[in-house]
């Protein structure tokens, strides 16, 4: 699950991504392709926490 929230803030538009799994990070990728300011949030310790504690 990815929270998204876009800002105007005069010319640039800015992004916050809540969750860095794989859904956030890739979300964060293609903005930041498009020129937008993008910050990224998780509450673990790692990025994409949730695939490396799964067990396959």
């Amino acid at each position: 699950m990815v929270g998204l929230y876009v800002l105007e803030s005069g010319d640039t538009m800015k992004a916050i991504i809540i969750g860095a799994g794989i859904g956030g990070l890739s979300t964060a990728i293609a903005l930041r392709k498009i020129g937008m300011e993008v910050k990224v949030f998780e509450s673990k310790h790692a990025l994409g926490q949730a695939q490396i504690d799964q067990d396959i």
